[in-house]
């Protein structure tokens, strides 16, 4: 009877294209462990991805 554990699937790819992608399947515990060793670069990349809301109203003011 198969295994009903979720899988994950982790792809790796050097940013500068020299090398082919390596994609393999990995278990839930594994998947985690790598999500804890990558938690940092997670982190910087979502505030770097982060919006921040601003106001044209100081382009527009009208000084007197």
């Amino acid at each position: 009877m198969p295994s009903r554990k979720t899988k994950y699937v982790i792809s790796l790819q050097s940013t500068h294209g020299i090398s082919p992608k390596i994609s393999f399947e990995v278990t839930g515990a594994k998947a985690e462990k790598v999500l804890d060793i990558l938690q940092p670069d997670i982190a910087k990349d979502r505030k770097k991805k982060e919006t921040t809301s601003i106001t044209l109203d100081r382009f527009f003011k009208e000084e007197n």
